[in-house]
C-alpha cells in the first residue's frame, strides 16, 4: 500500500475548500511519479506549507462488495487469502502543475512527513449483526487508517519567468496510516432507498487497536509481535523474539504491537532445548543459543517446534552462530560434549568439570558439526581436571605456563582426556595462525611450527593470540619445524618448500606450491624453527621423476624405491642441483645402508666408506636405507675400492692419523700416495711388515709382536736391500710427529720435517696407474696413482709407472682445466692447474718387462683421457705419453654371498677379501686369458672365452699356465661353495669348499 496523492494545478485559494471535499471520495489516486518533473528555477519560492485539518479516520474494505444482511440479523464472514500484513510507509508528496502558454510544467517535492504502521489480521473473521424489522445492513471488513492532508502554496516568480497569469498556485496530498483491521456496519431503512442510515442499539463490534506489548519476557512460544516503528514481525521461541522475513504459510497469526526497543531488550537467543521448525520442515534445537539441526528426534525429543521462516535460521536472528562456551549436548549414543570456542569437546567424564543439563541432540548433528566449529576459535581457553589451562590458536590447545600478560579469560572446564586425545582440536596450529609471547614476539605458524616474524610488513600477522613465552619455548602442541610439503613465501617473493625440516628454495611452482604462508625474509635467513639441511630419510622427487633421499644433509639419488622412498616432496631439479639448504657433501659420521647390497656405509670427509655387511655389523638397524648406486657415487674411488689394493699406500683421516695398508682401511681414511709394491710372499732377502694398533693410532712395524701393541694384519714383505739389477726400489721409513706422537711412513729420509725412527725396508718402486671415469655430468676421465675425486669410479687398470724416475723416464702430472682432468708431461700443466705428480713413464718399452704404450686422447667436446689404444678408442690422439709396466694386482671381493675378482675397481657393494697376486695385462709367452663372467647373481672367472655359455663381462688379464721361471708365483684355483657361488682362492683346498680346478698362476710381485 502506498500514499494516495491528489494534485490540483493553477487554482485560487477560494477553490481549496471545494477541492478538500474530493479527498474523502478518494479522488486523485495518481502517484507523484505519474507526471513529468517541472524544471523549477533556483528562485522558485514556496510561500507556505500547511496541514489541512487535524485528520480523519479512513476505512478501506478488503472486499469489493459489502455483505447485505436482512432483519432480524445474521453473521457476516470474510476470508483473506493467507495471512496479510498491511503496512504503510508514507511520505506526503506535493506536486506542482502549471499551464503557462502552450507548455505544461510539473514538479514534485517531499514535505518530509512520514509515518509507518504495520497491521496483521487473521485468515478468517466473522461478525454477528442484529437488524431491526424493515432495515438491512451492509457489513464490510477492512482497514481503518488515519488520513492527513497537506497543502503547499507557491509563488509564480522564479518558477517560470515567462508567467504573468496567476500570482500563485497550490497543490495538495494526503497520507494514509493504517491503524487496525475491523468491521464497518451501515444500516438502511426498508426499501433500500438510501439515506443516512444508522447503527441500531444493541451489541455491535467496534474496531479497537491492540494493546502495545512492553516486554517480551513471559510471552509464550509462538506469540507474534509487530514493531510499529521498524515494521518488523517477530515470533517468540524459547523466550527470544525471532525475526520473520515472511508470514506465508500462516506463520504470523494475531500479531501484537510493540516497539523495536522492547524487542532489543529481550533475550539474545532462545533457551536451551527450545525447538523451531523452518518452512522446509527442518527442525532445530537450541543449545547455548545456537540452532542445532536435528537429523531425527528419536531418542532426543523435539517438543512442539515453533514454526519460523527459513530465513530466520539462515540469518541467525536472535541466535548464536555456535553454542556459547560451557554449553553441553548429549548425542543419541549418550556421549556428552561441552562447547569451547564453538567446538564440541568430547567429555570422557564430568567429574571435576561439570556437564550441567546437556541438551539432547542427534548423533548426526555432532558428526556434521551443524552450527558448530570443528576446532575452538582463536583465544578460547579450557582447563583440564589437573588445573592446566590451554589457549587455542589455529585450533590447537597451547599449554599456558601462566596467564600473566596474556590473559586466559574464563576457561571452560573439560576432562583431561579431552585434551590428551585432541578431540575436536588440532595437534598444531593451522598455517597462517599467529601468536604473541609475553615478550611481544610474534610467531606465524607454517606446517605446525612457530616461525619468528622479524616484521609483519608485507606478510601480515592478523590478530595474534597472546600466549606465554614458555609455550613457544616448550613447543607445546607445536612442531619444531614445518612438516614436509609446507610452503612459505618471504618478503622478496621467494618460495620455499619444506623437506625434512629444511626450506628448499623452489625455482618454479610447476611441482606445486599450495598456498605459501607469508613470512619475513629474516625468518628464512635465520632458519627460525627450521633445519639447515633436510633430516635423514627425507625424500624429494623432481619433475623428471628422479627420487632423492637425504642422509647427512646430502641428497642421495635412488635408482628405485626398494630402499623405501616414503612420500617424496615434489621439488624442482634446480633445487637439488643448486643444493640450497642442502649439503654439498655428506657430513661426517652418518651411517647408511645400501639396501640392495646389504652393506653398511659411514660418511667421512665427504665420502661414504664401506663398514661391513648387514645386519651383523653394528649400526645397520637405524641407518637410513639408500641404494648401492646412491652411495657408490660418493665412495672413495681409491680407498677400499680396489685400485690401490696390493700396493703399499699411505692414508690419512680427518684427525690427521696416518694408516699404511695394502688392502682395506677403516672408514674416513683417504689415500695420500703410493709407497711402492710389497712381495706377497716371504722370499730370501725380505721381511714381514705389520699393521699395528696403539689406541686410536695405527702404525707400521717389522716386529710380529707389534712392539707390544695389537696386530691388525700382515701387510706383505719388504726387501732388506735394493736389488742391484732389479726394478727401481724405494726406501720406506717410519716417522714420528714429535709434537703429537703420531707415527707415519714415508719415502723421505727426512720424514717430511718430522722425526725419523727407523728404516723399515724397501719396496718395488712401482705405482698402480688407474683410469677413473666421472659418474653423471660433466663427463670426465681422471688418470692417477693417487686418489681421484668424489664422483669418479675406477674404470681400467692402466699398468704401473715408476715412483723413482731416472734415466729413460719422463714425469707425468695430473692437471685440471675447468672440469677436465688431464695428464701432461709438462710441470706447468700447459698453463692449467697442477694437481699432483703421479710418477714416471718410460720413454720406450721397459727392457725385460711387458709394457704398454700410454696415449693422451681428446674427445670432440674437449675432454681428455689416456688410453693404450693408438686410435684412442675412436677419438683424437694428441700425444704418446710413454710406456707403463703391464702388470695389475688381482683382488677377491665379496657382496653378500657372491665373490668377484677384479683388477681396477670393485663392483658396487663389494668389499675386498684378499689380494691374490699380479697378472699380466698383455699376452706373454706361457700365459692364457682369464675372463670375467656372470651367471645370474654369480660372478666367476673362466678360462673359456665364451664363459661356459654364461655372460662375458670382459678379459680380466693373463695368468701363467705354469709357474714362471725365475719369478715368485702362486697358483689360483676356482672353487664353489655348493650354493651356486664361485670364487677363486690361492689355496688348493678351496678353503674347505668344493674345488673346480686350477686356473693358472699369478706373480707375487709385479
Amino acid at each position: 500500500m502506498r500514499a494516495s496523492v491528489i494534485r490540483v494545478g493553477r487554482v485560487r485559494a477560494a477553490v481549496l475548500a471545494v477541492l478538500a471535499s474530493l479527498f474523502v471520495a478518494g479522488a486523485g489516486q495518481a502517484a507523484a511519479d505519474d507526471l513529468p518533473p517541472l524544471p523549477l528555477g533556483s528562485d522558485c519560492n514556496v510561500v507556505s506549507e500547511t496541514q489541512v485539518g487535524s485528520g480523519t479516520v479512513d476505512f478501506r474494505p478488503t472486499a469489493l462488495q459489502p455483505t447485505r444482511i436482512e432483519a432480524p440479523g445474521g453473521t457476516a464472514k470474510t476470508s483473506v487469502t493467507g495471512t496479510r500484513t498491511e503496512s504503510m510507509t508514507t511520505t506526503a508528496t506535493i506536486s506542482v502543475s502549471a499551464k503557462l502558454s502552450a507548455a505544461e510544467f510539473e514538479a514534485s517535492a517531499s514535505t518530509g512527513h512520514t509515518a509507518q504502521q504495520s497491521l496483521t489480521y487473521g485468515t478468517e473473521v466473522q461478525q454477528n449483526v442484529s437488524v431491526r424489522p424493515g432495515q438491512y445492513a451492509l457489513v464490510s471488513y477492512g482497514v481503518y487508517s488515519w488520513k492527513t492532508t497537506y497543502a503547499r502554496t507557491y509563488t509564480i516568480p522564479g518558477c517560470n519567468k515567462d508567467s504573468t497569469f496567476f500570482p500563485w498556485f497550490a497543490d495538495y496530498s494526503y497520507m494514509l496510516v493504517p491503524m487496525y483491521a475491523g468491521w464497518r456496519i451501515e444500516y438502511f431503512p426498508p426499501g433500500g432507498g438510501g439515506g443516512n442510515g444508522g447503527n441500531p442499539p444493541g451489541p455491535v463490534t467496534v474496531p479497537t487497536k491492540p494493546q502495545l506489548v512492553t516486554s517480551v519476557y513471559g510471552l509464550p512460544d509462538g506469540t507474534v509481535l509487530n514493531t510499529n516503528d521498524t515494521h518488523r514481525v517477530y515470533k517468540m521461541a524459547g523466550g527470544a523474539p525471532i525475526w520473520q522475513s515472511t508470514c506465508d504459510g500462516g506463520l504470523c497469526p494475531d500479531a501484537r504491537p510493540t516497539t523495536q526497543a522492547v524487542i532489543d531488550a529481550g533475550p539474545a537467543a532462545p533457551s536451551d532445548g527450545a525447538t523451531v521448525q523452518d518452512q522446509q520442515g527442518q527442525i532445530f534445537k537450541f543449545a547455548g543459543g545456537a540452532p542445532i539441526h536435528m537429523a531425527t528426534c528419536d531418542g532426543s525429543g523435539c517438543g512442539t517446534p515453533v514454526k519460523v521462516s527459513t530465513w530466520s535460521v539462515a540469518a541467525l536472528d536472535h541466535m548464536r552462530p555456535v553454542p556459547s562456551d560451557g554449553a553441553t549436548v548429549q548425542d543419541q549414543q549418550g556421549q556428552i560434549f561441552k562447547f569451547a570456542g564453538g567446538a564440541p569437546i568430547h567429555m570422557a567424564t564430568c567429574d571435576g568439570s561439570g556437564c550441567g543439563t546437556p541438551v539432547k541432540v542427534s548423533t548426526w548433528s555432532i558428526a556434521t558439526l551443524d552450527h558448530m566449529r570443528s576446532v575452538p576459535a582463536d583465544g578460547a581457553t579450557v582447563q583440564d581436571q589437573q588445573g592446566q589451562i590451554f589457549k587455542f590458536a589455529g585450533g590447537a590447545p597451547i599449554h599456558m605456563a601462566t596467564c600473566d600478560g596474556s590473559g586466559c579469560g574464563s576457561p571452560v572446564k573439560v576432562s583431561t582426556w579431552s585434551v590428551a586425545t585432541l578431540d575436536h582440536m588440532n595437534p598444531a596450529p593451522v598455517d597462517g595462525s599467529t601468536v604473541q609471547d609475553q615478550q611481544g614476539q610474534i610467531f606465524k605458524f607454517a606446517g605446525g611450527a612457530p616461525i619468528h616474524m622479524a616484521t609483519c610488513d608485507g606478510s601480515g600477522c592478523g590478530t595474534p593470540v597472546k600466549v606465554s613465552t614458555w609455550s613457544i619455548a616448550a613447543l607445546e602442541h607445536m612442531r619444531p619445524y614445518p612438516m614436509d610439503g609446507t610452503t612459505i613465501r618471504d618478503q622478496q617473493g621467494q618460495i620455499f618448500k619444506f623437506v625434512g625440516g629444511a626450506p628448499v628454495h623452489m625455482a618454479t611452482c610447476d611441482p606445486g606450491c599450495g598456498a605459501p604462508v607469508p613470512v619475513s625474509t629474516w625468518s628464512v635467513s635465520h632458519l627460525d624453527h627450521m633445519l639447515a639441511v633436510p633430516m635423514d630419510g627425507a625424500t624429494v622427487s623432481t619433475e623428471n621423476g628422479t627420487v632423492y633421499k637425504f642422509a647427512a644433509g646430502y641428497p642421495f639419488r635412488l635408482s628405485g624405491c626398494s630402499s623405501d622412498c616414503g612420500f617424496p616432496v615434489p621439488v624442482t631439479q634446480w633445487s637439488v642441483d643448486h643444493r640450497e639448504h642442502m649439503a654439498d657433501r655428506p657430513v661426517d659420521g652418518i651411517s647408511l645402508v645400501a639396501a640392495d647390497t646389504g652393506t653398511l656405509y659411514r660418511t667421512s670427509g665427504g665420502f661414504t666408506d664401506p663398514v661391513g655387511p648387514c645386519p651383523q655389523t653394528s649400526g645397520c638397524q637405524w641407518a637410513p636405507r639408500v641404494d648401492q648406486s646412491s652411495v657408490e657415487f660418493l665412495t672413495d674411488p681409491s680407498a677400499n675400492h680396489g685400485p690401490l689394493y696390493g700396493q703399499l699406500t699411505r692414508y690419512v683421516n680427518g684427525s690427521g692419523d696416518h694408516y699404511s695398508a695394502t688392502g682395506s682401511v677403516p672408514p674416513g681414511y683417504r689415500a695420500e700416495g703410493p709407497l711402492g709394491q710389497l712381495d706377497l710372499v716371504q722370499e730370501p732377502g725380505t721381511h714381514p711388515l705389520y699393521a699395528c694398533q696403539n689406541g686410536a693410532e695405527e702404525f707400521s712395524s717389522v716386529r710380529d709382536d707389534c712392539e707390544g701393541s695389537p696386530r691388525i694384519a700382515l701387510l706383505g714383505h719388504l726387501y732388506d736391500s735394493p736389488a742391484p739389477d732389479g726394478p727401481p726400489m724405494l726406501a720406506v721409513y717410519r716417522c714420528k710427529d714429535g709434537t703429537a706422537g703420531e707415527h707415519f711412513d714415508s719415502t723421505d729420509p727426512k720424514c717430511e720435517g718430522k722425526v725419523q725412527e727407523s728404516l723399515l725396508g724397501y719396496t718395488i718402486g712401482y705405482g698402480a696407474l688407474t683410469r677413473y671415469t666421472h659418474q653423471g655430468a660433466p663427463s670426465d676421465h681422471w688418470t692417477t696413482t693417487r686418489a681421484a675425486g668424489a664422483g669418479y669410479r675406477p674404470e681400467i687398470a692402466m699398468g704401473m709407472v715408476s715412483l723413482v724416475g731416472g734415466p729413460g723416464t719422463r714425469a707425468l702430472y695430473s692437471c685440471r682445466s675447468g672440469s677436465d682432468e688431464f695428464t701432461s708431461l709438462q710441470a706447468d700443466c700447459e698453463g692449467a692447474t697442477k694437481l699432483a705428480g703421479i710418477g714416471w713413464a718410460w720413454e720406450a718399452p721397459v727392457a725385460g718387462v711387458p709394457s704398454l704404450p700410454l696415449y693422451r686422447c681428446r674427445i670432440a667436446g674437449g675432454e681428455h683421457f689416456v688410453s693404450h689404444d693408438a686410435k684412442c678408442e675412436g677419438m683424437q690422439q694428441e700425444t704418446l705419453l710413454g710406456y707403463v709396466v703391464a702388470r695389475a694386482a688381482v683382488t677377491r671381493s665379496i657382496r653378500g654371498t657372491d665373490h668377484a675378482e677384479g683388477t681396477a675397481g670393485l663392483s658396487a657393494g663389494y668389499r675386498a677379501e684378499a689380494v691374490h697376486g699380479y697378472l699380466s695385462l698383455v699376452a706373454e709367452p706361457g700365459t692364457k686369458a682369464l675372463y670375467q663372467c656372470r651367471a645370474g647373481g654369480d660372478d666367476f672367472t673362466s678360462l673359456d672365452s665364451g664363459c661356459e655359455g654364461q655372460t662375458v663381462q670382459g678379459t680380466l688379464g693373463y695368468v701363467w699356465s705354469e709357474p714362471p721361471a725365475g719369478r715368485p708365483s702362486t697358483p689360483v684355483y676356482r672353487c664353489n661353495t655348493g650354493g651356486g657361488d664361485h670364487f677363486d682362492s690361492v689355496r688348493e683346498d678351496c678353503e674347505g669348499q668344493h674345488g673346480e680346478g686350477l686356473q693358472g698362476y699369478l706373480l707375487t710381485t709385479p
